[in-house]
């Protein structure tokens, strides 16, 4: 199933990076850089967006943990 990426889903629903940031429990700053991808969150706070999007969002890593996982 495709996903999309954090920011197509935050532009889809119209959400501002301050209402995505308290969706996932991180700061403005930080919720930032990963929609910019100057960062790469860690598993747990790629778990909290998978959740936070219902699913619309599986960050690649976390996709490939999974993999390795089968």
């Amino acid at each position: 199933m495709p996903t999309m990426s954090l920011e197509e889903w935050r532009e889809d629903q119209g959400l501002t990076v301050s209402k995505i940031a308290d969706k996932l429990g991180l700061s403005i700053s930080y919720t930032s850089e990963i929609l910019r991808g100057e960062r790469v969150p860690s598993i747990d706070i790629q778990l909290r967006v998978e959740k936070a999007t219902r699913g619309a969002v599986v960050m690649e890593t976390l996709r490939m943990a999974r993999q390795g996982m089968d």
